[in-house]
């Protein structure tokens, strides 16, 4: 193990997946809740991981869950999340892909994207829980905004060669790494 006096904290709204980490990576858990503004951690950390929930949840609880993070990110530490950048909205336009969502909702979140920089539908017959995509510099904004984080790497549809991956820093003053190959 390349960081054997690290742990593992895990938070999510599903019981099983909690179970699931628990049992995988011996991880601390913690029951999430979805109003990301009522949540208070019990430590801050030195790394953060946010894959695959920035893409489904509006601006307010995207804002809402990056002042989370940065209330509990170590001064130094890094905090790296995943979004629905450029790559899904030129295939949302394409109508390759529709991520579950009617036809009403994907017209919603590309007018969104093009008006704010970022879009957001619920799926049908849910609230609060769909698809969003944000661009590069929206996202930066709502970062900064939530107390000062400081973009530190941005890799355009980094993750599985899908959705965009960013790394933010607390108390850093390098320049961003971009790689948009």
């Amino acid at each position: 193990m390349e960081f054997p006096d690290s742990n593992i904290t895990a938070a999510e709204i599903d019981e099983r997946a909690l179970d699931f980490c628990r049992r995988s990576f011996d991880a601390t858990s913690f029951l999430s809740k979805q109003r990301f503004s009522t949540l208070r951690l019990p430590r801050q950390f030195d790394l953060i991981w946010c894959g695959s929930l920035l893409t489904h949840v509006d601006e307010r609880a995207a804002r809402d869950l990056m002042h989370l993070f940065f209330q509990h990110l170590s001064h130094g530490g890094v905090c790296v999340v995943t979004t629905h950048g450029g790559l899904s909205m030129e295939m949302l336009q394409r109508r390759e892909v529709t991520y579950g969502l009617s036809d009403d909702a994907q017209k919603k979140v590309l007018q969104e994207l093009r008006s704010k920089g970022y879009g957001y539908a619920d799926y049908d017959h849910r609230s609060s829980f769909g698809v969003s995509l944000v661009t590069h510099e929206r996202m930066r904004q709502l970062a900064a905004d939530v107390g000062g984080f400081e973009e530190t790497l941005f890799r355009e549809h980094g993750w599985d060669n899908h959705q965009d991956v960013y790394a933010f820093g607390r108390g850093r003053q390098q320049k961003p790494e971009s790689d948009t190959t």
